[in-house]
């Protein structure tokens, strides 16, 4: 055993303790705060299996600590051939001590590779189900909400928010499962450590707290501000790639391909520097930790050399405090890593909150009500769309009614709200006034809509004009199909290679294949020539002869199709009925 400790030596130990209560303290409060947050973003099932992860980890730090604690017999044993118990045991039945012990550390360390490859396992599949989970979330969130909500940011945000800040959301949620595993290592190789050598162990935890309290004030810092600039960065990436990718024909045909691209690089470095940083920051406790642990070592045999001790005699403290710091080192590396990257999860999992929390806002359905004959299908009362930050309103005080069934053709200028009183008979919540449907059932109807761009799916003809409403009849899909003037395509083909045109009609061979109560074309029209057009109106009056059709058109000569006509001027609607062809 090293020689007792001098009076001066003993002195340091209140101070020592003192510095690492300190320490430990404030690493156990950040990690604490990170489990809140992690725990208040989880739903239940998942902080179930945080719990599990937990358990695993307490089995997985008592297995390291059996493995080094075995470490001083065991050498003590090869060097005296003194093995205690194992030692007896073996007499007992007659076989070689040494051998059996080797045999026993390496049961044991294969049970803890066992349990490390485990819990290792566990944590990864932890960090995939949260992830899955958080943009399924988020998604569920996003359409769920008021299109007037909605249209507020940029459909790009959402994507990045579903991608970028979700992935970085549930590596946080691992960091907390980690956190576990690795704090419980520390304590209980820590508690070891003060076991063989009180002194030494302090002077030891001194010495890495010195290190750790400067490391810490240097990467905290700077983490913070790299977090924060990469989460700016991404942001104007992706806006720019999807303005490059939507710009397409117009960067090509005025050759702008470089002012894009010279666009893109600067983002992109700029996002580079973060993230240069984010991850060279937890690098630097690594290397701190590693330099100062050889030089310890080295110090220790200098100091044992120059007493003139024999080395021997060092030994078996060498192999149990390099058995313990092989796991201890590493445990701690990881723990100053995700205290370095608090910040920036804490920022992810707040942002991801806060999406859910402002996305949660859902649409509330368009009015029902018992009908009797004669009555309207369609009334809107005093309706009236202010939107957010704007002084004037878009809608004033609307109010008409529309029988069914009807064609309505919406006419303005640019502007005018046109699509907006669209959105508020398909459900958008308006300022004030409200939208009555009335059906013979009470039931909300069935409402298809069709924008100018239509979302087309990177799938078959087939799966475009089902979109996911049910398994899907041929027979079905085929009939309108023919209604959108798309009649004898086949139904396997991709719909990429389609014109603007026929990407209209497509949508609108999916509005039909809904059977709908109410139709809602906003310039769904505006590809087509004025043939099509108007062969297309003329096969939907036939297919759908009981269904309400509103659609905005600039064409005065599609105005035929229509029983009225609603002229929208600064938010008020005028009307007139022209000849028509309607049903």
């Amino acid at each position: 055993m090293p020689p007792p400790a001098s009076r001066s030596a003993r002195g340091l130990e209140p101070r020592m303790v003192g510095a690492a209560w300190r320490w430990l303290r404030s690493l156990a409060s950040d990690l604490l705060a990170l489990q809140r947050d992690v725990r208040g973003f989880l739903v239940t099932s998942h902080r179930r299996t945080l719990q599990r992860i937990g358990v695993l980890s307490a089995v997985f730090s008592l297995l390291e600590m059996a493995v080094a604690a075995a470490a001083l017999p065991y050498m003590d044993c090869l060097g005296s051939r003194q093995c205690g118990a194992v030692g007896r045991a073996s007499a007992a039945v007659g076989t070689d001590p040494v051998m059996t012990y080797s045999l026993l550390l390496l049961g044991l360390m294969s049970v803890k590779m066992l349990a490390d490859v485990l819990l290792q396992w566990r944590v990864a599949g932890f960090q995939q189900a949260v992830q899955r989970h958080t943009v399924l979330r988020l998604m569920t969130a996003y359409l769920a909400q008021g299109w007037d909500t909605y249209r507020q940011r940029n459909p790009r945000d959402y994507f990045r928010r579903c991608t970028t800040t979700a992935l970085d959301a549930a590596f946080a949620c691992t960091q907390a499962a980690s956190a576990i595993a690795y704090g419980l290592i520390v304590v209980v190789l820590t508690a070891l450590m003060l076991a063989v050598n009180p002194l030494v162990s302090l002077a030891l935890g001194a010495a890495f707290l010195a290190l750790n309290s400067a490391v810490h004030r240097f990467t905290g810092r700077v983490q913070k501000r790299a977090a924060e600039s990469r989460e700016q960065a991404q942001q104007r990436w992706h806006l720019g790639m999807g303005e490059a990718l939507d710009a397409f024909q117009e960067l090509r045909a005025h050759g702008s391909e470089s002012h894009i691209l010279n666009g893109i690089d600067r983002q992109l470095d700029s996002l580079a520097r973060s993230n240069r940083w984010l991850a060279f920051m937890p690098a630097i406790p690594r290397v701190a930790l590693d330099y100062l642990a050889f030089t310890i070592v080295l110090a220790c045999v200098l100091l044992w050399s120059w007493g003139g001790r024999p080395l021997g005699n060092l030994l078996p403290y060498l192999v149990f405090y390099a058995v313990v710091a092989r796991s201890l080192l590493p445990a701690m590396m990881q723990l100053l890593s995700i205290r370095t990257s608090l910040r920036g999860a804490a920022i992810n999992i707040r942002l991801v909150r806060e999406e859910l929390e402002v996305a949660g806002r859902h649409r509330r359905p368009v009015a029902a009500m018992e009908t009797a004959p004669g009555a309207p299908a369609l009334r809107l009362e005093r309706i009236e769309v202010r939107h957010e930050g704007q002084s004037t309103a878009v809608l004033r005080s609307i109010s008409v009614e529309v029988a069914r069934p009807a064609w309505i053709a919406l006419a303005g200028p640019s502007g005018a709200g046109k699509s907006t009183l669209l959105d508020v008979v398909a459900g958008l919540q308006p300022s004030a006034g409200r939208v009555v449907w009335h059906t013979p059932s009470g039931a909300p109807p069935r409402i298809a809509y069709v924008p100018q761009r239509a979302a087309i799916l990177d799938a078959s003809l087939r799966d475009n004009v089902v979109f996911g409403r049910d398994a899907g009849q041929d027979e079905a899909v085929a009939s309108a199909l023919a209604v959108a003037q798309l009649a004898g395509r086949d139904l396997a083909l991709g719909s990429l290679q389609l014109s603007g045109g026929e990407r209209q009609r497509l949508a609108i061979a999916r509005a039909v294949y809904r059977q709908p109560d109410l139709l809602l074309l906003d310039e769904a029209t505006s590809a087509m020539d004025e043939l099509t057009e108007a062969a297309l109106f003329q096969a939907l009056q036939v297919a759908l002869p009981e269904v309400t059709v509103i659609f905005i058109t600039h064409r005065p000569t599609a105005w035929r199709f229509a029983q009225a006509v609603w002229h929208l001027q600064d938010g008020r609607v005028t009307m007139e009925q022209p000849g028509c062809t309607g049903p």
